[in-house]
């Protein structure tokens, strides 16, 4: 993640806390993006924690970190389905 982040595109882990509704459906309620430390990997990563908001730029931000949730899922998809069968 290092050598992505060092150019202009960003990379996140993430982190996500559903909760799991009356009727059956996951809702998050709080997602954590991590990138790896500036002074090193002997130093725990920056992360920073979002949770949702439905006005303003705060829901902006809130869909955008949904939205890196579903791209790291999407990727652990394709690894885990698709490359690691054929290899």
């Amino acid at each position: 993640m290092r050598k992505i982040n060092a150019t202009g595109a960003k990379a996140y882990a993430s982190t996500t806390v559903l909760f799991l509704q009356d009727d059956g459906t996951l809702k998050p309620i709080s997602i954590e993006l991590h990138v790896p430390n500036p002074d090193g990997d002997s130093f725990d990563p920056v992360t920073t924690t979002y949770s949702p908001a439905s006005e303003g730029v705060d829901a902006s931000i809130w869909r955008l970190a949904k939205a890196y949730v579903v791209v790291n899922d999407a990727c652990y998809h394709q690894l885990v389905s698709h490359w690691y069968e054929f290899h």
